[in-house]
């Protein structure tokens, strides 16, 4: 149960937060076709196995859960308490993360005008709405 909840949302968040938003339906795709080949695998081969060599499959399958655990130490990168500018800059260089950075702040200067604009046009016609007893 705990795999459930941490496990299963994460290899996708990962997946996505890590591709650039151009490759990101790219990605994903790969990355579902590559979950779903493994899961066939577990579901048609694994039972073959066990049949044909019995208990040593049992060592064969934590050799490779081993090889995983060493791969995923090395060359996965670390995502915990990084600013989405460090992430991007991680993956993508440091461009990516100055433009990332960069429309952040355009989108927040745009909002910021735009909650302007219209905060100073309902003072403009408060008066015509307010109901007066």
């Amino acid at each position: 149960m705990p795999d459930s909840i941490a496990l299963t949302p994460l290899i996708v968040s990962y997946t996505v937060e890590i591709l650039p938003l151009p490759l990101r339906a790219k990605g994903f795709t790969v990355f579902i076709s590559a979950k779903s080949l493994s899961l066939i695998f577990n579901q048609y081969v694994n039972p073959v196995a066990l049949h044909a060599i019995q208990w040593k499959y049992y060592v064969v399958y934590c050799c490779w859960l081993l090889f995983e655990v060493a791969f995923l130490y090395f060359f996965i990168i670390e995502t915990k308490d990084r600013t989405l500018e460090e992430t991007a800059a991680l993956f993508n260089g440091e461009g990516a993360a100055q433009h990332l950075h960069g429309s952040a702040v355009a989108d927040l200067i745009l909002s910021t005008e735009k909650d302007k604009k219209s905060s100073s046009s309902l003072h403009e016609h408060a008066d015509i709405h307010t109901p007066h007893y």
